[in-house]
C-alpha cells in the first residue's frame, strides 16, 4: 500500500512563539533533518526510508480549534500557503548530538529522534485537489504533534497525488528527481527595524507576507486583464509560472508575472523553476511596478501600477546573478567520529 506522511508545520508567524517555530522549519527544510521531541513509536508515525512526506506550511485555521468535532473542509480550505514533496532517505535515528540551533544554544538534545529526507517537488497544485478523509485526520493529528501522520491511501489516490504534482505514477514520485523550490524565497529575511511603508529590499522582496500577497494579487489581475483584452482565455496557475493563455490560432502562451512597489523594477528574484520554464516553452514576462499600498484597520489594498511586458522571456546566463547553491553532501565518503570532550 502506498505510504504518504503528513506533517504539517507550524509558521503563522502570528507570534514570537511561532517565529522561533519557523525558524525550526527553515531549518529542517534546509538540513535535509526533520526532528522530534519523542520517539516514532507510535504505528501511525513509523515512517520508514523511501515514503513521501508532504510537508504542509503555513497552516492558519481562522475558527482556531484542531478539534475533531470541527467540520473537516475548514482543514484543507482554511489555508496552506505552501506545499512540499519530500522523500525520506533513510530510517529514523536517535539524536547522538545537538543539532538545531536552540540545541547548540543550550548543550543539549530537545529533539531525540532525527529523520532525514529530501526535498522532490514543489507540491503547491496539492491545494486545489480533492483530500479524502484519512488525509484531513492526518492533518488535524499533525497540527497538535507535527509528527508525521500516516494516510492510508488506494493506489488510485496515491496516482492522483503523483499526477497533480507533475508525475507519471506514485512509483515514479518515489523515485523522482529532485526539482526542488527555492527556500530561501519561502523563508524571506525579516527586518524588525524597517519602516513598515518601506519594506522593499534591493532584491525585490517584501518581508511583509499581506503586502506581498497585496502587491502578487494585483499584478497578476492586471497581467490577466492585459491578455483577455488581447482576445487570449487566460487560466491562474500559480507555479512555475503564474498564467497560462490559450487562443485560437495561435500556440499557448506561458507568463510570469511580477509586482513591485518600487517605480523602477531594478532587479526581481525569480527561482530555478521559473528559469527552466522560461527557457523550455513560450512564455511572456509582465512585471507590474509602481503598486500602490493603503491599510486600513486590518486590510490592506494594492492598487495602480505600471504595466511592463516582456515578449517572448528567454533569461540569460549573463543576466542572472545566484544567491545561493544546493550542495548534494556526499554522505558515503562521510566518516562518523567520536570526540572525548573534556568533562
Amino acid at each position: 500500500m502506498p505510504r504518504l506522511f503528513i506533517i504539517n508545520a507550524p509558521s503563522a508567524k502570528n507570534s514570537s512563539e511561532d517565529r522561533r517555530k519557523l525558524k525550526d522549519v527553515e531549518f529542517a527544510l534546509k538540513n535535509s533533518t526533520w526532528g522530534s521531541r519523542v520517539p516514532y513509536t507510535n504505528p501511525k508515525n513509523d515512517v520508514r526510508e523511501k515514503d513521501i512526506l508532504l510537508v504542509g506550511l503555513g497552516y492558519f485555521n481562522p475558527a482556531g480549534s484542531t478539534s475533531p468535532r470541527q467540520d473537516d473542509s475548514a482543514h484543507v480550505t482554511a489555508g496552506f500557503q505552501k506545499f512540499l514533496m519530500c522523500r525520506v532517505t533513510s530510517d529514523p535515528r536517535q539524536s547522538k548530538a545537538p543539532l538545531w540551533p536552540d540545541e547548540v544554544s543550550q548543550n543539549s538534545i530537545n529533539y531525540v529522534t532525527q529523520l532525514p529526507f529530501e526535498l522532490i517537488a514543489d507540491g503547491g497544485q496539492l491545494m486545489n485537489a480533492d483530500f479524502s478523509s484519512e488525509y484531513v485526520n492526518a492533518v488535524k493529528v499533525s497540527r497538535n504533534s507535527s509528527l508525521p501522520t500516516l494516510v492510508n491511501l488506494s493506489d488510485a489516490e496515491a496516482n492522483h497525488i503523483a499526477s497533480v504534482v507533475g508525475t507519471e505514477s506514485w512509483e515514479h514520485l518515489i523515485g523522482h528527481q529532485k526539482d526542488t523550490p527555492d527556500i530561501d524565497a519561502l523563508f524571506p529575511p525579516e527586518d524588525e527595524d524597517a519602516n513598515e511603508d518601506d519594506i522593499e529590499t534591493s532584491a525585490g522582496r517584501e518581508s511583509d507576507p499581506k503586502v506581498r500577497r497585496a502587491i502578487e494579487l494585483r499584478a497578476v489581475l492586471l497581467a490577466r486583464q492585459y491578455y483577455e483584452s488581447q482576445g487570449w482565455t487566460v487560466r491562474e496557475e500559480g507555479k512555475p509560472f503564474d498564467l497560462e493563455c490559450t487562443r485560437d490560432n495561435d500556440s499557448p502562451l506561458l507568463v510570469e508575472v511580477k509586482g513591485k512597489r518600487a517605480t523602477s523594477p531594478g532587479k526581481i528574484i525569480v527561482t530555478r523553476n521559473e528559469i527552466k520554464s522560461a527557457r523550455g516553452n513560450r512564455q511572456d514576462l509582465f512585471i507590474v511596478t509602481a503598486i500602490s499600498i493603503e491599510r486600513s484597520d486590518a486590510d490592506i489594498v494594492a492598487s495602480g501600477g505600471v504595466c511592463n511586458l516582456f515578449s517572448n522571456w528567454t533569461p540569460r546566463d549573463e543576466d542572472l546573478e545566484a544567491t545561493t547553491f544546493d550542495y548534494t553532501i556526499p554522505w558515503n565518503s562521510a566518516v562518523e567520529v567520536d570526540i572525548n570532550e573534556p568533562s
